[in-house]
């Protein structure tokens, strides 16, 4: 029952992330990053998870032309599932992997890692 909720949230979050996303009306004040495992320079947060997502490959989703708003939302779908739902790591990362969006393993465990960090510290103690 878990996982589907987790499923359903993550659905969700990327049903308005798509190649048809409207450009963020403003551009976030920090350095993006050049790929799913390269770290952005900004301090941790909601700005530095952004610039990481815009610059992320994400399966089919093309992050880079979806507003900040949904960046967020998918972030926070990954930190709902810790919270909400008390999914484990890997159960959240499940949840990103099985979507119709075709994410890998290594682009769900970057997205997530980055939203625990920028979105949600409190829960850094469940990331492997």
């Amino acid at each position: 029952m878990k996982r589907t909720l987790a499923l359903v949230a993550v659905a969700a979050a990327l049903a308005g992330c798509g190649s048809g996303a409207a450009k963020p009306t403003a551009a976030p004040t920090t350095t993006r990053a050049t790929s799913t495992s390269a770290k952005p320079t900004a301090q941790p947060g909601p700005a530095a998870f952004v610039a990481f997502a815009h610059a992320a490959s994400f399966g089919t989703k093309d992050f880079s032309s979806a507003t900040d708003d949904q960046l967020l939302k998918v972030g926070n779908a990954a930190c709902t599932g810790f919270s909400d739902q008390s999914l484990s790591y890997g159960s959240v990362v499940q949840g990103f992997t099985e979507s119709k969006a075709k994410v890998t393993t290594s682009e769900a465990e970057a997205l997530v890692r980055e939203a625990v960090v920028n979105l949600c510290p409190q829960f850094k103690s469940q990331l492997p």
